[in-house]
């Protein structure tokens, strides 16, 4: 028997959370399975006792092909039995597949997404053949599981598995709260500023309800992440050009330490596939203040506080509320975060991946045992 895993990541720098899920969800498998595990991947990680194989590194249009072929043909000669991938893509193989989807944010907003793009009819197209084809899906929320049954009936519901990720154990390393905020009180964003994402409508907030007076926002973005020229023109026009600043290149240790720090983090998406710095902020000790829309409310429980983010006038009222809450208001809902986020260690994830995957598994191992050639 050869599990095959596949890290198909698009982006490391862009795709912080998938990077993040994948090497958990690896570290799990690897610790189960052992050296019946091979791991295609150009992650300089150490993988653990597994067989190791790197991807010749190839740049340009065609690379997601490219690492297909790569991982296709590594998976035959490893006469592999089941291939999983971080993400989806093309490659072929005769093993059963595992995926694991994230979100259907191309399928539900073509607003974002215009289907006229052919990178997007591309990855739309892709993802549809992984679902179609798997003999199991991972989806990461209850309300990504939805969406995919909902966008492709015919599929199977008893393939779709949801299996929500974890907290890493950085973030939930025990502290004394509350902890004394920074002496310039700030709001944190975390996460790239595509449109989905709603930072627009929330410097609109900012601007409208005056908390920019007393506040600044900190933006933790990917690389290149600087603010547009719009985004600038707007502080410019409201006098608070000075009062946002965007930091990128951080590990998780200076994240935490802003997590902690913040007023709240505002996560303001109209769509998430389930919203990782939801729960990273809950337990590093701050509070949340978030979308209820899609899988948000299954990140943040009734430990986070809600508006609507379709609506500038929720998102102002949300954070005037925080801004005004007292310090024992404050210090219960911390602690209330705290204990939310504590029910999602990666332990868990790991466990529920690793139990799918024996359930594909098994009857290889029935048939192996009994002598029948695989």
């Amino acid at each position: 028997m050869r599990i095959f895993l596949n890290d198909n990541v698009h982006s490391r720098p862009q795709q912080r959370g998938v990077t993040r899920y994948f090497r958990n969800v690896a570290a799990g498998i690897v610790r189960h399975f052992g050296d019946q595990v091979v791991v295609f991947s150009s992650d300089e990680r150490d993988f653990g006792p597994v067989k190791r194989l790197r991807p010749v590194p190839v740049s340009g249009r065609y690379r997601l092909t490219v690492h297909d072929i790569q991982a296709s043909l590594a998976s035959l000669w490893q006469r592999t039995t089941l291939f999983y991938s971080a993400y989806f893509g093309a490659a072929w193989t005769p093993a059963d597949q595992v995926f694991t989807v994230y979100d259907m944010i191309y399928e539900l907003f073509p607003q974002y997404f215009p289907r006229d793009d052919p990178s997007n009819r591309w990855l739309i197209a892709q993802k549809r053949k992984c679902i179609e084809r798997a003999a199991a899906v991972i989806a990461i929320s209850h309300s990504t599981a939805a969406d995919i049954l909902a966008l492709y009936p015919h599929v199977e519901r008893s393939r779709v598995h949801v299996i929500p990720p974890g907290v890493d154990d950085l973030f939930l390393a025990a502290d004394t709260l509350p902890l004394a905020r920074s002496p310039e009180p700030f709001f944190l964003y975390v996460g790239n500023r595509t449109l989905y994402k709603n930072f627009a409508r929330l410097l609109d907030a900012l601007v409208r309800s005056g908390l920019l007076k007393k506040y600044r926002l900190l933006v933790v973005a990917p690389a290149g992440g600087e603010l547009d020229a719009a985004e600038s023109a707007l502080l410019a026009r409201a006098g608070f050009a000075n009062r946002v600043e965007v930091l990128s290149g951080l590990d998780d240790t200076a994240l935490r330490e802003l997590y902690r720090r913040s007023e709240a983090l505002v996560y303001p998406s109209q769509y998430e596939g389930f919203g990782l710095p939801v729960l990273e902020a809950m337990a590093s000790g701050t509070l949340v203040a978030t979308s209820r829309a899609a899988s948000l409310p299954e990140a943040g429980g009734s430990a986070a506080l809600y508006f609507d983010p379709d609506d500038t006038d929720s998102i102002a009222d949300c954070l005037c509320h925080i801004a005004g809450l007292s310090e024992d208001t404050r210090r219960d809902l911390l602690l209330g975060g705290r204990a939310h986020a504590a029910g999602f260690p990666w332990k868990r994830c790991q466990e529920g991946v690793v139990d799918l995957l024996e359930s594909l598994v098994s009857p290889v191992r029935r048939e192996g045992s009994r002598g029948v050639a695989r």
